[in-house]
């Protein structure tokens, strides 16, 4: 009986397993267990919730200036990474703007420890992802650098999807300024 050759990507997965991975799944899950233990005061509020509408930017004036900063931040991350994700890579647009996009990177998940949690001084699930950004970041800039694409692309692509966008989605949980300021 002859073995059947498998793809590279297949062999790959079966030898190690991206610790990325499972440390995203990990926060997620952990995410979801918090917002399932508060399902009664999340389904209240669900039920109260109006249909999508213009943010109310009055509730975002009324906030700190790091929570008004964190948001900017963020909403100009997710810009320029959407732009950087579809210019040709490469080219000295996409180098500039990803020198920018990890400034603002930085700044996005280090103003996030000065964002104040359910009880001052604590930290919650956030600042996990937060953690990893500061430490992801400079192992994909050190791989552009080295003029490892793969790596390189691997690494920025957790960085946007995984971690930008992905700490975004929780942002809208019920109960959040970002839930607030489009469905209260």
């Amino acid at each position: 009986m002859t073995d059947i050759p498998r793809p590279a990507i297949l062999r790959s997965i079966g030898r190690r397993l991206d610790l990325r991975l499972v440390l995203f799944l990990a926060a997620l899950a952990l995410g979801i267990g918090i917002v399932t233990v508060n399902r009664a005061a999340i389904g209240a509020r669900l039920a109260d919730a109006k249909p999508m509408h213009l943010p109310d930017l009055s509730l975002l004036a009324a906030q700190s200036p790091v929570v008004q900063a964190h948001v900017a931040l963020a909403l100009a991350a997710v810009a320029l990474g959407g732009v950087m994700l579809a210019s040709r890579k490469g080219a000295r647009f996409h180098r500039i703007a990803g020198w920018t996009w990890a400034g603002l990177m930085t700044a996005t998940a280090a103003s996030t420890f000065a964002i104040p949690t359910i009880a001052p001084g604590t930290w919650s699930y956030i600042h996990i992802t937060s953690g990893w950004v500061l430490v992801g970041l400079p192992i994909g800039l050190v791989a552009a650098r080295r003029h490892k694409v793969v790596a390189h692309r691997r690494s920025m692509l957790w960085l946007y999807w995984g971690f930008l966008i992905g700490a975004a989605a929780f942002t809208l949980v019920p109960g959040r300024l970002m839930w607030e300021l489009f469905f209260a």
